[in-house]
């Protein structure tokens, strides 16, 4: 069994430059990735060790365990993420609004019997708390008949 190095002071900064701009690259040059021996900054070296430093399981673990603690300190828990989408996708599926169109004999705007919503909102939001809940499987185009109806229970549909 292997044992657990720690992570130098470079790749701990690494890590939280990370969490912070989701740039393999840009957080690489922050901690000091990528400079020649002048002080100049070589962009492709960065973008190479950034690459190298985000394949390496130490690195990911410690970025992970960062932005878990990130979103805990923020209150972001997950009955919290939950409770948030479902009220975005409520609130876009409540704004029903008529379509209006201008009729030219009475000169005004006027309601066409035809009503919209905010469906993408919706329908983002649902897959977004249906992927957190595991109700579809990784690279699934259509849910399947189980998170449809678990979706439309949670919907009040």
């Amino acid at each position: 069994m292997q044992a657990v190095r720690t992570l130098t002071e470079r790749e701990e900064k690494f890590c939280r430059e990370y969490c912070y701009y989701y740039n393999a690259t840009r957080a690489a040059i922050i901690a000091g990735y990528g400079r020649r021996k002048d002080g100049t900054i070589n962009e492709k070296s960065a973008a190479v060790q950034g690459c190298k430093l985000m394949k390496r399981p130490e690195i990911r673990e410690r970025i992970d365990e960062i932005s878990k603690n990130a979103a805990r300190e923020a209150g972001a828990t997950p009955y919290y993420v939950a409770k948030k989408l479902k009220t975005t996708a409520d609130r876009c599926l409540q704004e029903v609004k008529p379509k209006m169109a201008f009729n030219h004999q009475t000169r005004r705007l006027e309601e066409t019997g035809e009503f919209t919503f905010n469906a993408s909102g919706a329908v983002r939001a649902l897959k977004v708390l249906a992927d957190i809940n595991g109700m579809c499987r990784p690279h699934e185009e259509e849910p399947d008949e189980k998170t449809l109806e678990i979706s439309l229970k949670v919907i009040g549909e």
